[in-house]
């Protein structure tokens, strides 16, 4: 794999070096253009290395030597990248040209599929439990969501522009009473019907009645959500600089680590929980503070200097082209797999497991954390990579209403017609995607018992 990608690139430089003697004339601004060999070779040593681990592992070689050696060819090639040789390579020229902003535009384009996906998990695990809970909830949410992924990305942008334009324009303040007034009504309501009277309102409530105080729920606070998403992006990608930005990613990751870390190490004696627990509390309390101060810079830095009831929405970052719509349709269009694989998994949870916890008298809470959830987290994280690896790719869309990211270069390269520039977006997108989907794999056989894994497999 390494040789398919090295000896091009000195054959290359050899033609570049001896132009004359090769093609007769100096060339100007010549490029060597990668061809379908090398994809070739890569597939094909791809496919020998692959057999060669699965021969290793029925030989029984060691796992972290086994797992070494499959990777052992990236580092070589990262190595051999940095110290510049394969700048032969065309791709690497329009690197050099126009890939300055590539670093900048990359963490956009990661950060809209973060928030997104946060937003949509929230949201999706949210119906899928409400769906398991009430089958006769279940068609309306599982149609509505079905019915969004069928909308094309354009289409649903260009539907966006028009309402989120003139929501732009309206007053900050109004919108957010309007939304907390609203949503603290219903909440009240909902309360009130649901549970401090639910063993009689129930029965005669009809599944219109539900829809319609699902959405009035679900108006304010989508309004809310999309307020403090844009305006958490806005001051993130306009403020910080890609080193303060890069440290705070640095640190997040590093709070999580101490907090998960934290979290395998809780057994123990009573004083060695209790240190745990005061480690992880100074850990989540210490990111938060450093985050929040890092933030309330950067937003005191950016609001304007109007009073706070003359701002618009427009002014932090709802407009109808740009962040908001983008974030709204990369939401919108993770919910079918999560909201579909959450009620999938527990709904197929044994009943006669759920059972055995009651009558081990647990408390509803406890059947649902204890039982529920870990059975139906491997169907779960599968909902969680399918719209995380989805969501990259529609991302690149974004770019034709001022979203920016990845997709900048492939449109710039369709424009153009330049194949280099399309794959200086398309090559990054990629690694991401399959960086997510092993992270996220890797995350759920870490915290799915072998049990439940093979129970997973086999079903």
């Amino acid at each position: 794999m390494i040789l398919s990608v090295w000896l091009p690139a000195v054959a290359g430089r050899d033609v570049l070096e001896n132009a004359i003697d090769f093609l007769g004339t100096e060339p100007r601004g010549a490029r060597i253009q990668p061809v379908s060999a090398i994809a070739i070779g890569l597939i094909g040593g791809y496919i020998v290395l692959f057999a060669g681990v699965l021969d290793m592992e029925r030989s029984g070689v060691n796992p972290f030597l086994r797992r070494f050696i499959g990777i052992l060819w990236l580092p070589i090639l990262a190595f051999m990248t940095i110290n510049d040789q394969f700048d032969v390579f065309s791709i690497m020229v329009e690197y050099d040209v126009n890939g300055e902003n590539l670093w900048q535009d990359t963490l956009r384009h990661i950060t809209f599929v973060i928030v997104s996906l946060f937003t949509g998990l929230v949201i999706g695990v949210t119906l899928g439990l409400w769906s398991s809970r009430d089958e006769r909830i279940s068609p309306v949410v599982m149609y509505a969501v079905g019915i969004i992924q069928t909308i094309p990305s354009l289409a649903l942008f260009g539907v966006l522009l028009v309402p989120l334009s003139n929501l732009g324009d309206t007053n900050f303040l109004s919108i957010l009473g309007t939304s907390l007034a609203v949503l603290g009504a219903v909440i009240s309501v909902g309360y009130l019907i649901f549970v401090r009277l639910g063993n009689v309102i129930p029965a005669g409530v009809t599944l219109f009645t539900v829809a319609i105080w699902g959405a009035i729920f679900a108006i304010p606070l989508g309004l809310l959500t999309l307020m403090l998403n844009s305006f958490l992006f806005r001051i993130t990608f306009d403020i910080l600089t890609e080193d303060q930005y890069v440290g705070l990613l640095q640190l997040i990751a590093v709070g999580l680590a101490i907090i998960g870390f934290s979290s395998l190490s809780a057994s123990g004696n009573d004083s060695r929980q209790r240190t745990i627990q005061i480690i992880r509390r100074i850990a989540i309390v210490g990111v938060g503070l450093v985050t929040l101060y890092v933030l309330f810079q950067s937003a005191s830095d950016y609001l304007p200097n109007t009073s706070v009831s003359d701002w618009q929405l427009r002014d932090i970052g709802i407009a109808g082209i740009g962040i908001a719509p983008t974030l709204v349709a990369l939401t919108l269009y993770s919910l079918l797999p999560l909201t579909r694989n959450t009620y999938v998994g527990l709904s197929n949870v044994d009943p006669a497991i759920i059972d055995s916890g009651k009558g081990m008298g647990m408390t509803p809470r406890q059947i649902f954390f204890q039982i529920e959830l870990p059975l139906a987290f491997p169907v779960i994280m599968a909902g969680i990579r399918n719209a995380g690896v989805s969501l990259i790719g529609i991302a690149t869309i974004a770019t034709v209403i001022g979203g920016g990211g990845l997709g900048d270069y492939v449109l710039n390269g369709i424009t153009n017609v330049s194949v280099d520039s399309i794959l200086l977006g398309t090559l990054p997108a990629i690694a991401l995607a399959i960086l997510l989907d092993t992270g996220l794999l890797a995350f759920e056989n870490f915290f799915v018992s072998q049990g439940i894994r093979r129970d997973t497999v086999a079903s």
